[in-house]
C-alpha cells in the first residue's frame, strides 16, 4: 500500500510575503522528488517567481527540506483534498521545484 503524504511549506520571504503551498503525494514520489532536487543548483540568487515580480529563493537543498512540513495522511484524506482543492495548491508548486531549478539553471548557462 502506498503511503500518502501532505507536504506543506509556510515560509516568510523578505518580511513581505508568507509563501504557503502544499502538495499531496506518495512516499515513493517524494523520494524521487528529493533525489532530483538534490542534483539542482540552488542558491539565494536562483529565484522562484509566483507573481509579476514576487519571488522566493532558498539558500540550499537543505533550506528547502528544512522548510517543509511532512504529514502522513490516509488514502481517503488524500482523495478528498485532491477532489476539493487539487494535488498542489499555493503560491509555488512544490511538486515542480526540481524542474523550476533545472529551467533557471539552463537559462543562466
Amino acid at each position: 500500500m502506498k503511503q500518502r503524504l501532505l507536504i506543506s511549506i509556510n515560509k516568510c520571504y523578505a518580511d513581505e510575503f508568507d509563501v504557503e503551498a502544499f502538495w499531496v503525494t506518495t512516499v515513493e514520489n517524494f523520494e524521487v522528488w528529493k533525489e532530483k532536487l538534490s542534483k539542482s543548483v540552488i542558491s539565494e540568487d536562483k529565484e522562484i517567481y509566483f507573481g509579476t515580480n514576487e519571488c522566493i529563493s532558498f539558500d540550499s537543498y537543505d533550506d528547502i527540506i528544512d522548510s517543509l512540513r511532512i504529514k502522513e495522511i490516509s488514502k481517503s484524506e488524500a482523495k478528498t483534498i485532491i477532489k476539493l482543492i487539487g494535488r498542489t495548491y499555493g503560491l509555488i508548486d512544490l511538486s515542480a521545484l526540481p524542474e523550476n531549478y533545472e529551467e533557471i539553471n539552463n537559462e543562466s548557462n
